[in-house]
């Protein structure tokens, strides 16, 4: 069974699964968790940790295996207090509505900041239609200098 399909397994069975400093706790209905469905949370511990908390700290190696692994997820951000959505670099992702995409890339950018600062950039992802690049001679866009008044 891969990470995936554990998590949908729990979460058919009303387990809900959490993540925090690199371990995994569970809430469950009494006897639900069976010896088997434990060994396979043990097993995939490493891709439950990527996949229960995406935004871990960026030198953790299963958020760099997050990084390239093609995939996206929907998580809610405490700081932007809405739902966004984490993709992996090369992630194909579809058309989410009005949700806005990070990618890896960016969260790495963004972790460490003050929580007004990656305010300040997702104010400007959402002016721009989540669309923020580099200017031409390599310097990066300081999303709060963007939305700054002019004098």
């Amino acid at each position: 069974m891969t990470a995936e399909a554990l998590l949908v397994c729990l979460t058919a069975l009303d387990v809900r699964l959490e993540a925090a400093n690199q371990q995994i706790s569970y809430d469950a209905p009494a006897d639900m968790l069976t010896d088997d469905l434990l060994n396979e949370i043990r097993e995939h511990k490493e891709e439950l940790l990527t996949l229960l908390n995406p935004l871990q700290s960026m030198e953790d190696r299963p958020l760099s295996r997050f990084a390239e692994s093609g995939q996206y997820r929907q998580v809610h951000s405490k700081v932007l207090g809405e739902i966004i959505i984490l993709a992996a670099d090369n992630a194909e992702v579809p058309d989410v509505g009005d949700k806005v995409v990070y990618r890896a890339a960016e969260a790495r950018s963004l972790v460490g900041l003050p929580p007004e600062e990656v305010r300040a950039f997702h104010k400007v992802k959402v002016y721009f239609d989540g669309i923020i690049e580099k200017r031409e001679h390599g310097t990066e866009i300081n999303a709060a200098d963007l939305i700054r008044e002019a004098p």
